[in-house]
């Protein structure tokens, strides 16, 4: 899961994007530092101040955190270029992540945890039902009542709308009853 730009204006995803930070939060993980976190457009991981946007490694595959290292160390550059055909001239650009790893190994040094999210999707997710609890779990915390109210606000700034506090009641009833059928026709 790539991040959610923080000044996109789309309400369906940023309210995917606060789940995905939630749902990590509440498991103890930082939700784009972990051993799955994407690489590109991760603002958690910063070159020369930007988030990483680097379309030569991006199209030999390499996508995520995990692949570049081996035991919370970077792998050397032979070996990437080896595992992942890198071209020998993106030398630079490992030695800059190199230096992020550097200067942020106090985080990658105790140790980057695999997303429990992601390991749980892979070991449960073929299972009948379990997406439903998990979606339950997520969902509950996505209609508390802050959270209810800026998506509110959200959405009247991006669909340029008024939503009286009846109609928005409603709404997230609605919502909340939709919720209830989809997870009866899950489980």
């Amino acid at each position: 899961m790539n991040t959610v730009p923080s000044d996109d204006p789309n309400p369906i995803l940023k309210g995917t994007g606060v789940a995905w930070q939630s749902a990590h939060r509440l498991l103890g993980v930082h939700p784009f530092l972990h051993a799955q976190a994407p690489l590109w457009h991760n603002d958690s991981i910063r070159v020369g101040g930007a988030a990483l946007n680097w379309p030569h490694w991006r199209d030999t595959s390499i996508t995520s955190l995990d692949q570049v290292l081996e035991t919370n160390i970077l792998k050397p550059f032979t070996r990437l270029i080896e595992e992942f055909r890198l071209h020998p001239t993106q030398m630079w650009k490992y030695l800059q992540l190199q230096h992020y790893m550097h200067q942020n190994r106090d985080i990658i040094h105790w140790g980057l945890q695999p997303s429990p999210i992601i390991a749980y999707l892979k070991t449960w997710g073929k299972y009948k039902g379990v997406m439903a609890g998990l979606y339950e779990v997520l969902i509950s915390h996505l209609f508390s009542r802050p959270v209810v109210e800026k998506l509110r606000l959200q959405w009247q700034t991006h669909l340029q709308l008024t939503f009286e506090e009846e109609d928005w009641a409603d709404t997230v009833d609605a919502l909340d009853s939709s919720k209830v059928l989809a997870l009866q026709d899950t489980t």
